[in-house]
């Protein structure tokens, strides 16, 4: 898979691409020369290529970077706000376009994974904070200082947060706009990962590899399942946790999991 994908709504802004490299999807937010600040039309180009490769086939793992490496993306464009967000009625619509990209990375399937050279800020460490896996160059810098805008941050932008940093934290780097590098942010548990600028691209692509060899049914349900005990730590909503834990039990993968370790071998799992 390569390339935009064609949809509708806002023109498509030919400033988030998609390439394949084996099993992963490796997807592009490719405007540098505004440290990858996403305009409207990037947000929804940024939706559908990730509900794009959530429906490839044969695709294991999404790696979302910025284009360059002074920045995974500095947030939502502040220059188009005078025209996108001049009225509240507008905002809305431009804020919607925003969480549905970033509700998407979070809704597909496939683990979804940052990888961040320089600034991730505002509605960009949002981006990040929605990944499965956040992994940082050591010259990154993270933060949401929407307090210096005079703007909000929602809802779900802020729970994703505080799931990662805590409350105090969360108040902490939103009341204060303060930006923090990259071994400060894996302190606090913002990033998962800290490695040299140099590296980090081996680095994410090893980590999309070591998943890919994972059957992609347990990876899916296990992504699936982490949110949900986030989401509802009572897993009132669960049900019968047997019946839904145990549906694996008749996939083809979990019949070539089995016969590839009694064959001391690789299995080669299909996500059927």
């Amino acid at each position: 898979m390569a390339g935009q994908v064609p949809g509708a709504g806002v023109p498509g802004s030919g400033r988030v691409r998609a390439e394949r490299r084996g099993p992963a999807v490796v997807i592009t937010i490719d405007r540098p020369e505004a440290r990858n600040a996403l305009t409207d039309a990037m947000w929804e180009d940024l939706r559908r290529q990730v509900e794009a490769a959530g429906n490839a086939d044969g695709v294991r793992a999404i790696v979302l970077r910025g284009a360059g490496d002074q920045a995974f993306a500095s947030g939502a464009d502040i220059k188009e706000f005078g025209t996108t967000r001049a009225t509240p009625e507008q905002a809305r619509e431009s804020f919607r376009r925003v969480m549905a990209a970033v509700d998407a990375i979070e809704a597909v399937p496939l683990p979804v994974i940052a990888m961040i050279h320089g600034y991730a800020l505002g509605a960009g460490c949002s981006l990040a904070c929605a990944c499965d896996f956040r992994i940082a160059a050591d010259t990154a810098r993270l933060g949401i200082p929407s307090g210096r805008l005079g703007i909000t941050v929602g809802h779900r932008h802020i729970r994703r947060l505080v799931h990662l940093v805590g409350p105090s934290r969360a108040r902490e780097l939103l009341m204060t706009a303060r930006v923090v590098n990259a071994q400060e942010a894996l302190d606090m548990g913002l990033v998962d990962y800290v490695v040299p600028a140099a590296e980090l691209e081996d680095f994410t692509m090893d980590l999309a590899a070591r998943i890919a060899r994972c059957a992609p049914l347990s990876v899916a349900w296990a992504k699936a399942a982490v949110r949900r005990c986030l989401e509802d730590p009572s897993l009132a909503s669960v049900g019968d946790d047997a019946e839904a834990a145990t549906r694996c039990y008749g996939t083809e993968d979990f019949r070539e999991g089995v016969r590839a370790f009694l064959e001391r071998r690789d299995p080669v799992f299909r996500g059927r």
